[in-house]
């Protein structure tokens, strides 16, 4: 892995300082150690991408990301929101610089960010997936590997059911004051729905709350939906 991601990096890749990692999540580690910063897709189409940055780019990251923000929203970052993240992120080097400086520009320091109760997608849990894809397309996954992955599917998914009232709860006790709110489309609106089904809409929130979301095909099937019961 370290020899092909060397031929498509910039910069050399320090191969023999990563060598003896354990696994993707261990060696990722390594190489950030090193100034290099992986960044992976979700192989959702079958093949995962990975991206090579260094810690110049993860500088811009910070810079531009709220930058862009602020410039496209509107939305002044004054450390007077408090941050409610309804999404378990990819735990890679782009989202974690970025996470950090929005946290630094928005969030209300006598508040602690919002932690969403579910844990974040490794590198080496998304690699995992597309391989395990990959054998299930090719017949050649075997049937231990599949029931430990539907082991580990159905914890997550019950950790995911789980936040949803853990989250909206949170929101309704944050409610009078300025909140950021961030996830993908469908979390958003089952939190939204939650929220809703505890007794409280827009009426009872801050008219200034801000948001910031993303989803793809989940915005055409949520969208319409989320305008419906919209916090």
């Amino acid at each position: 892995m370290s020899k092909w991601l060397d031929t498509v990096s910039t910069h050399r890749v320090p191969v023999g300082k990563v060598a003896d990692a354990d696994d993707m999540d261990d060696w990722i580690g390594k190489l950030a150690e090193n100034g290099f910063f992986v960044s992976c897709s979700s192989g959702t189409t079958g093949k995962s991408a990975m991206l090579v940055a260094s810690q110049k780019d993860m500088d811009w990251c910070k810079t531009e990301g709220v930058a862009a923000y602020s410039w496209g929203s509107g939305v002044k970052p004054a450390k007077d929101r408090r941050i409610f993240g309804m999404a378990a992120i990819a735990h890679v080097a782009r989202n974690l610089a970025t996470g950090e400086a929005y946290t630094a520009a928005m969030q209300d320091p006598n508040y602690e960010r919002f932690a969403y109760p579910v844990p974040p997608i490794t590198v080496g849990g998304l690699t995992q997936m597309v391989v395990l894809r990959k054998a299930i397309a090719d017949g050649t996954a075997k049937p231990e590997d599949i029931a430990a992955f539907e082991k580990i599917s159905a914890a997550r998914q019950k950790a995911v059911d789980e936040a949803v009232g853990i989250t909206a709860r949170a929101v309704v006790a944050a409610r009078h004051g300025k909140l950021h709110v961030s996830g993908l489309w469908a979390g958003l609106y089952n939190v939204a729905r939650a929220v809703r089904e505890m007794g409280y809409s827009a009426k009872d929130f801050n008219p200034e709350n801000s948001i910031y979301s993303g989803g793809r095909a989940q915005a055409r099937r949520a969208a319409g939906r989320l305008s419906r019961v919209r916090l």
